[in-house]
């Protein structure tokens, strides 16, 4: 057993810290607890088999598992009999700490698995380098590596909420992206939720709370947005932008843009150009 820590005795004022760090190959049965930490302390499972029990509840973990301990919760954990674990572990003290894990699951289950690569492994493998460093380095290093470590824990294990979040933001960007490629064609709202796999009623409620607009008016503002560039920038007729912008009737397109704009498409192309010559004039002019 290898075990590391740092001596800094003032933790109980700093935002965060590497309290301590180690790496143990666990005889057959060897236990821990039960009993509480002073400290926050995650647990990497490199090989074997073990049991790590909170609050009552246990779980049986193996190479790739995470446990979890947090300070003043009782916990008890203990290697198999016949395929004893070792693991590397990583102690963090700070005022701030229960702020940052509050991002991560981990607060909500002590447990957590991670095999994609080696990229957790590294980190725990650094912190014990950064142990080596001189003296007036070593609190630098363990600083910035703490602060990597809680990245990646926040982003690959985020609470429910922040997961529920992200699904919920990516949902809505694909609403703004099917409206934009689509821009050309008639948009049912049905049909664009049936597509991307939601019901209406959640797709439309979703969108107005993030977008802060409804799916409805957004999608009239995206073609109204694309009808005024072509009105000033081309001399399409009306009747040939509507059928750009998926308006198979041109005079209800011509209704509805006069509804929401107050002008009429020939109108609003004549105050453009109006409004462009005079610019002109007074550039030339000045």
């Amino acid at each position: 057993m290898r075990t590391l820590t740092n001596d800094t005795d003032f933790y109980v004022g700093v935002d965060g810290m590497v309290y301590s760090n180690g790496y143990e190959e666990c005889e057959p049965g060897h236990f821990y607890g039960p009993a509480v930490r002073r400290s926050w302390l995650i647990h990497y499972i490199t090989e074997g088999k073990g049991t790590f029990c909170c609050q009552g509840k246990c779980w049986k973990l193996t190479k790739g598992d995470l446990f979890f301990c947090r300070p003043g919760v009782e916990i008890e954990y203990h290697a198999d009999q016949d395929d004893p674990w070792a693991y590397g572990w990583i102690g963090l003290q700070g005022t701030r700490m229960p702020e940052y894990f509050a991002r991560t699951s981990l607060m909500e289950t002590p447990v957590a698995h991670y095999d994609q690569d080696d990229q957790l492994a590294l980190l725990f493998v650094k912190v014990q380098e950064a142990y080596k460093c001189p003296p007036e380095i070593r609190d630098l290093r363990l600083n910035s590596l703490l602060y990597s470590l809680l990245e990646f824990l926040v982003q690959t294990f985020p609470t429910a909420k922040a997961s529920q979040v992200s699904n919920e933001k990516r949902i809505v960007a694909e609403f703004v992206n099917y409206i934009s490629t689509h821009i050309n064609h008639s948009i049912v709202i049905a049909n664009m939720c049936k597509e991307l796999g939601v019901s209406r009623s959640y797709g439309s409620r979703l969108f107005s709370t993030y977008q802060g607009i409804s799916l409805r008016d957004f999608i009239w503002q995206s073609k109204e947005s694309e009808a005024k560039r072509m009105l000033e920038t081309t001399d399409l007729s009306i009747q040939i932008i509507a059928y750009s912008l998926g308006y198979e009737d041109p005079l209800y397109f011509s209704r509805l843009f006069r509804q929401k704009t107050g002008l009429s498409c020939t109108q609003w192309r004549q105050g453009q150009r109006l409004h462009s010559h005079e610019a002109s004039n007074q550039k030339f002019s000045g």
